[in-house]
């Protein structure tokens, strides 16, 4: 055998019982030890256990599990119905502390969540398209931390978005940008006023994208767009982020549109629509425009 040969046999070797090692912890270390004392490869077996046991502390040092209490604060946006309105329960269930942010603080959700849970979860108006709105619940949310201490800001939730269904020709300027404002902008809004917070308290950014933002559905075209942003936006603000110890999540949920008001003006938003065809595209779409929110339930 040659000298390449060899070292393509002993690479491979290495390889393998480095896989079986990691991949089997503690349990693949024993086997290898056994192995190395039967074969007379000490120095080879050492090398292995040596890399996997770093490989172990490593994993083991970035999945250290937070165990929730009420002195980390969870702040969660558009949680006026939907997935905002569950995690808000869900987080305070937990044990979190829970700053939740309702477009209205006469909404149904604010409401119930205020019968639910009375002072236990804080309710702030919160809009995130307005920047006097992100103001005030960012200095609500620096008085809290400041009457308060011991308490951190653990994460920040991004979650309010709005959904305009329908074919992009469609779609008035004015529901393009309601959806940019809302879903991309409002959060780059949000999520920037907290970063001083954020680094303070070595905290988290969560923000909530879609499967669309993977495989846009048609008739989501910049629905879709706006969350594939999200998601590319969240890319780069975790690398830059992470050297303040501050990490960044995206998070993709089930289908939550029926539960939720992401579609809540789709029969006003279908009426902008059809109001703003030219006399070609009244004629050319004709019964198919009707036909088509038929078939979509709106």
């Amino acid at each position: 055998m040659g000298a390449l040969s060899k070292f393509l046999l002993v690479t491979f070797e290495l390889v393998n019982e480095l896989y079986t090692a990691v991949g089997a912890g503690v349990l693949g270390m024993v086997v290898l030890v056994k192995h190395g004392l039967e074969s007379h490869c000490a120095v080879k077996t050492l090398t292995v256990i040596g890399i996997t046991t770093a490989s172990l502390v490593y994993i083991m040092s970035e999945s250290e599990q937070i165990l929730p209490n009420k002195k980390r604060i969870v702040c969660i946006t558009g949680c006026d119905s939907g997935l905002g309105f569950s995690l808000a329960q869900h987080a305070v269930d937990m044990g979190f502390t829970v700053f939740a942010g309702f477009l209205s603080l006469d909404s149904r959700g604010s409401k119930e969540i205020r019968k639910l849970y009375g002072n236990k979860i804080v309710q702030i108006h919160l809009d995130i398209t307005n920047t006097s709105s992100v103001s005030a619940a960012v200095k609500t949310l620096e008085h809290f931390l400041s009457q308060n201490p011991g308490y951190s800001l653990y994460a920040i939730v991004n979650n309010a978005g709005v959904m305009v269904f329908g074919e992009f020709e469609w779609l008035t300027e004015k529901l393009i940008k309601q959806q940019l404002d809302v879903n991309l902008m409002g959060t780059f809004r949000f999520t920037n006023a907290l970063c001083p917070l954020l680094r303070e308290h070595k905290g988290r950014v969560i923000t909530v994208t879609s499967h669309c933002s993977e495989a846009t559905l048609p008739g989501l075209a910049v629905y879709g767009a706006t969350k594939a942003a999200l998601t590319a936006w969240s890319d780069g603000l975790r690398v830059e982020m992470r050297k303040y110890g501050v990490q960044v999540l995206t998070f993709i949920p089930g289908s939550f549109t029926l539960q939720s008001n992401i579609m809540g003006n789709q029969l006003q938003n279908v009426q902008d629509m059809h109001d703003s065809f030219t006399p070609e595209q009244h004629s050319f779409y004709s019964d198919y425009f009707k036909r088509y929110f038929v078939a979509s339930g709106a």
